[in-house]
């Protein structure tokens, strides 16, 4: 049951940006800013295989390494680096979503960019 939750959660982060997140610093905030569309989309959708904290952390540590395209709005880069430290404080407890209004915002825009461009992308296009 607790992965199953766990998993509800997760989804709900992906879909709408839900977790607690510490602002500003951390590894998203240093995260590259040159990264090619196939591997940061490479590295985003593998949040839908994510079923406990350990997995979330993955998929943190991932996208921190690549970064984000260039190109994306400071709004959704925001929102990425939110995202980012999000996911990398995740635990398997997590059922709360405390955001502040701007965070959300800034989620908001970064899921869906990163959810506009990754479907647009036919599969093994290469973007650089």
């Amino acid at each position: 049951m607790r992965t199953k939750r766990f998993s509800l959660v997760v989804a709900s982060l992906a879909l709408v940006g839900g977790m607690t997140a510490a602002c500003g610093g951390g590894s998203g905030a240093d995260a590259p800013t040159n990264a090619s569309q196939d591997d940061f989309c490479e590295a985003y959708m593998k949040i839908t295989e994510v079923t406990d904290a350990d997995g979330a952390k993955d998929v943190a540590k991932d996208l921190a390494d690549i970064g984000t395209p260039e190109g994306i709005s400071d709004e959704a880069r925001k929102g990425f680096e939110v995202y980012v430290d999000a996911l990398e404080d995740a635990d398997d407890g997590d059922t709360e979503t405390p955001w502040d209004d701007d965070e959300q915002e800034n989620v908001t825009a970064f899921l869906t960019w990163a959810s506009t461009t990754c479907v647009q992308m036919p599969s093994g296009t290469e973007t650089e």
